[in-house]
């Protein structure tokens, strides 16, 4: 078995700056959660039933699930960089471009995945890093998560004991701005410009007349209801004055964006372009029809806001149009009153093992246009 998972991931001629995953050296001092990671890792490697069982699941998972050849096609990551990779993005949350950092730049790293620390050439891409993740499923993870924990239990020799668990739930926030409807239908609208700017490129033909200035304009007209405030004053008239000063910038902005609706209908409607069907086009277009949608259930909403003084409920909020699964999540601590993202239940035991988690995910809101 050990030959077997050396020839997936060790060359015959080691480069300059590689040693032995068994041999790295890992700072015991360090304060740090990657060299706690990278010890994990390291005794995972040495652990050959362990090791031959995890590589299995990635095996099935990645060879034999997705059709992919192990001596086949160009260069990518062997199934022990994969398995690396993944504990390091999920357990630090880091997203591709930080991942794609840390992995070039990151010595202890570079020498866990078997690469040599000198080698320029042995640089891995951040698109090589998200074709090869996005291979592994949830349910592979999970189960060597939870070879992991019974390793674990084998080594404190508590296998037999019985666990005592707790359930604790925290916010995995969402990289999101402020949201507001205004500001989603703006985001809603930038998208479909890229959609359209994609399309007249790739087809050498105007969809919009003066696209980027028609953008601009909308752009203008958002930045200054973004900027507009309800008035303070005493005085009623005053008041009211500021209010339909606000209602008729929201209108005008309103306006302009339902007549970007209208061009875009009448672009595709007038157009006898068989070249949309190709796949690559026809998911840049699915991807605008979407983009449209979100762009007209938030005007629903601003309407019902400034013309018809709605309160919107929070169970019919959008927080974002990218990461459309955020939540408003109130769980009334003092320095973080609000947080945006998902609530994750994660059950531990009395050894600090996680035995399992759920994400609390709530029914998503569905309109007509939705």
């Amino acid at each position: 078995m050990r030959k077997r998972i050396n020839a997936s991931f060790e060359s015959n001629q080691p480069k300059l700056g590689q040693i032995q995953i068994a041999d790295i050296k890992i700072d015991l001092e360090s304060r740090d959660q990657i060299p706690k990671i990278l010890l994990g890792l390291q005794h995972f490697y040495s652990d050959e039933e362990l090791l031959e069982k995890a590589y299995n699941i990635l095996e099935d998972e990645i060879i034999l699930q997705r059709s992919v050849q192990s001596n086949n096609g160009r260069p990518g990551m062997t199934i022990w960089q994969v398995l690396v990779i993944g504990v390091l993005r999920l357990n630090n949350n880091w997203d591709y471009d930080h991942l794609e950092t840390m992995v070039n730049s990151h010595k202890e790293i570079r020498l866990m995945l078997g690469l040599g620390i000198w080698e320029e050439h042995d640089k891995i891409s951040r698109k090589t890093l998200m074709n090869n993740f996005s291979m592994i499923s949830d349910k592979a993870f999970d189960q060597i998560s939870e070879l992991v924990v019974k390793a674990g239990h084998k080594m404190l020799d508590v296998e037999d004991e019985e666990l005592k668990t707790r359930v604790d739930s925290f916010v995995m926030e969402s990289n999101v701005h402020h949201p507001t409807d205004s500001n989603l239908l703006m985001d809603s609208v930038r998208k479909i410009f890229h959609v359209i700017w994609f399309l007249e490129n790739v087809l050498n033909a105007q969809i919009i007349d003066q696209s980027k200035n028609e953008l601009k304009v909308i752009k203008r007209l958002f930045d200054k209801i973004r900027k507009m405030r309800h008035s303070t004053s005493k005085v009623e008239a005053m008041k009211k004055k500021r209010k339909d000063a606000i209602k008729e910038a929201h209108q005008v902005f309103l306006t302009k964006v339902q007549g970007l609706f209208y061009k875009i209908d009448n672009a595709f409607e007038n157009s006898s372009m068989d070249s949309l069907h190709m796949p690559s086009r026809a998911k840049k277009i699915m991807e605008m029809s979407s983009y449209l949608d979100y762009a007209a259930y938030q005007m629903d909403l601003i309407s019902r806001r400034v013309f018809e003084g709605e309160t919107i409920p929070q169970h019919e909020k959008i927080y974002s149009i990218f990461e459309y699964y955020t939540q408003w999540i109130v769980k009334g601590k003092a320095k973080t009153p609000v947080e945006l993202g998902l609530k994750v239940a994660v059950v531990d035991d009395q050894y600090g093992f996680i035995l399992g988690h759920q994400v609390m995910h709530k029914p998503l809101k569905s309109s007509g246009r939705l």
